[in-house]
């Protein structure tokens, strides 16, 4: 109907585009906020719109989660206005080395760029970040690791975070990895070293030797024994059952 004034139809348009093309508009859409699209439905219009609504509804919903604990967070460990007001300044900061991360084209030497910073200031500076995004495989990587350096991995921003981060990271090709690795655990301390190893192996348990010829790690050195055992005891019960 032509004679509807309503400001909501005001822009809308025909197109003739084809299925895969509006497809792709909407694959672009949500790689703004994922670094990876899968949709395993057949490409028709009720399909990609109820992929689109279900997608909405839970990025928003978890969008007000995380705002909700960022202001609590904050509510919680108050002492001063002063430091307050330093929180919300980092906050509300568009510093370029920590919006990068949402970039899909960002390099990994970008990632280390945004640990180096104190990671209160990081913790600060991604807070707003998080809200909109929560599977990207970069910022989701920073913010673990800013939560383990901060002693606060066990927050829903930390291990969390770190693990669905390297179940992407596992398929990188081995140089980047190791590069990832490498600048990573020189920002830790021991016990930080220790914990960041657990979960690297967690994901990536073929990196194991990489791990302990550049490290020494006793944890990693626990590892591989305990793997060669488990192995030895494997080949010994195939061993029984021929017998």
């Amino acid at each position: 109907d032509n004679n509807i004034n309503n400001p909501t139809f005001n822009h809308l348009e025909l197109t003739k585009f084809s299925e895969q093309q509006k497809l792709n508009l909407l694959k672009n859409h949500i790689e703004k906020y994922e670094t990876k699209f899968k949709f395993d439905l057949p490409n028709t219009f009720e399909n990609r719109l109820k992929f689109l609504l279900k997608w909405a509804n839970e990025n928003y919903l978890q969008e007000r989660i995380q705002t909700l604990k960022t202001l609590y967070e904050q509510c919680e460990i108050f002492t001063n206005s002063d430091v307050f007001m330093t929180y919300i300044s980092n906050y509300f900061s568009n510093d370029p080395i920590y919006m990068r991360l949402v970039d899909k084209n960002i390099m990994l030497k970008e990632w280390v760029d945004a640990l180096k910073p104190h990671p209160e200031k990081t913790k600060a500076r991604i807070a707003r970040l998080l809200e909109s995004y929560d599977k990207i495989v970069a910022l989701n990587y920073v913010s673990g690791i800013t939560r383990l350096r901060l002693d606060d991995f066990d927050n829903p921003d930390g291990e969390r975070r770190l693990d669905l981060a390297l179940e992407s990271i596992k398929n990188y090709n081995p140089q980047d990895k190791y590069y990832l690795f490498k600048n990573t655990f020189n920002l830790l301390n021991q016990s930080q070293q220790d914990i960041f190893i657990e979960c690297w192996l967690k994901h990536i348990k073929e990196d194991a030797t990489y791990i302990y010829n550049s490290t020494k790690n006793q944890v990693c050195e626990n590892y591989i024994i305990i793997n060669f055992v488990n192995e030895l005891m494997k080949i010994g019960e195939k061993l029984d059952d021929r017998l």
